[in-house]
């Protein structure tokens, strides 16, 4: 029900993780554009000709691609992942309501322009990163056993440990 919905809202948004989380205002320049993302993405989705299709998924990558430029790479990961999940469900409650074959096909070639289009608008920012780590530590003979577990990995040890890091303790947080 919607006061469930509203009541579990509030709960979630006055929690003791969400108020800790609201403190760290350094993602906010990433995720600012998210709504934009989503709305594009609805619009590409249901849109009925090509054009107006493009024209969404264009708005959806130059969008992604500003996001990306806000600094905090990390949650560009989650970004790209909600913005796939948002799309597939969009798709499949799309096709519920018409009759009509879904437009499959040009929904995954436009989603794939549009992360195309924001890496090219983040390469600004990105190709620069990518010479400054040549001249970190690592570069330079130096040991560093952080992280370097990671290569030994499976692939899906890969992925939990590269998108599902838990942090320290609910409790020292």
């Amino acid at each position: 029900s919607r006061e469930a919905a509203l009541a579990a809202a509030v709960v979630f948004l006055f929690s003791a993780l969400m108020v800790r989380r609201c403190g760290e205002l350094h993602f906010l320049p990433s995720l600012f554009v998210l709504p934009w993302v989503l709305v594009s993405v609805r619009r590409l989705i249901r849109a009925s000709s090509w054009r107006v299709a493009t024209r969404h998924a264009l708005g959806a990558g130059l969008l992604l691609g500003l996001g990306i430029t806000g600094g905090f790479l990390q949650v560009t990961v989650y970004i790209a992942v909600g913005v796939v999940a948002y799309a597939f469900f969009v798709r499949a409650f799309e096709g519920r309501r018409s009759t009509r074959l879904p437009r499959v096909g040009r929904d995954l070639a436009l989603m794939a322009a549009v992360f195309a289009l924001s890496g090219a608008v983040a390469a600004c920012l990105l190709l620069p990163l990518a010479e400054l780590g040549g001249y970190v530590a690592r570069q330079s003979g130096e040991e560093i056993v952080q992280f370097a577990d990671l290569a030994t990995l499976a692939p899906g040890e890969l992925w939990k440990a590269l998108l599902l890091f838990a942090g320290p303790s609910y409790a020292s947080e």
